[in-house]
């Protein structure tokens, strides 16, 4: 039986309203990320300090959490979200939150945006406590977020959304093991590119639903540009490489 998509009713709290909309099932693949950058840095030698892992956690889900606010917002405005009635909800088609009225267009997007500022304090302080070196990874991650379907680079609607995500979530793992060491280190980046790449296989396989809406509204995934046919050995290839 398929789950019903979310409607206002369902959502009086307008806390448990906005938490919805960030999507947090999905937030579990950053936990793992940030658990596998952690556990390279125990895994050499290093003491656990339980203060900057538990701000690095709470605060990449808060990144993971606005990338996914901001990317149903763009969906929307592109029309891929109003043209999208082959989704497989609540794993493709995005939240449906602004579609189904139950958050303004407006507020997504200032929601979203207001996550992905408030992890800048916050890394700030992780960087004072480890290294500078921090800087880089943080700005990095948050570009690659910003930029999988922010204009004007939109690199899904490019074709080139599966680089973003390896990236993003191989820099997760990374910066949770350098918060840790106060250094860069070649473990954690061996570590998260085989994971990375699983979560690339994910949101590359929830793009075929979605193929025939992101087509209409011009958003250029691989799988529209190669079609199903040929786009379903791309899962195989990723999968190989993972």
């Amino acid at each position: 039986m398929p789950t019903l998509e979310p409607a206002l009713q369902n959502f009086p709290n307008p806390v448990l309203r906005y938490l919805a909309a960030t999507r947090p099932a999905f937030l579990s693949i950053t936990l793992v990320a940030c658990l596998i950058g952690l556990a390279c840095a125990h895994f050499s030698g290093l003491p656990l300090r339980v203060d900057r892992a538990l701000i690095t956690v709470f605060f990449a889900l808060a990144a993971h959490a606005g990338v996914n606010v901001i990317n149903d917002y763009y969906d929307f405005t592109s029309g891929t979200d109003v043209h999208n009635t082959e989704r497989i909800f609540p794993f493709t088609g995005g939240s449906r939150f602004i579609t189904n009225g139950i958050i303004p267009a407006r507020h997504m997007k200032i929601f979203g945006y207001a996550l992905l500022f408030a992890v800048i304090p916050a890394g700030l302080w992780l960087m004072r406590v480890s290294s500078g070196g921090l800087f880089w990874i943080g700005l990095a991650g948050l570009f690659a977020g910003w930029a999988y379907s922010s204009p004007p680079l939109k690199f899904v609607c490019r074709g080139v959304g599966e680089p973003a995500i390896l990236a993003g979530w191989t820099l997760i793992a990374a910066g949770a093991d350098f918060v840790q060491r106060g250094g860069f280190s070649a473990l954690p980046w061996l570590a998260g590119v085989p994971f990375a790449l699983l979560v690339v296989n994910i949101l590359y396989i929830n793009q075929f639903p979605d193929r025939m809406a992101d087509a209409a509204a011009g958003k250029r995934t691989v799988i529209v540009r190669l079609g199903p046919e040929a786009a379903r050995w791309g899962y195989l290839a990723i999968a190989l490489l993972a």
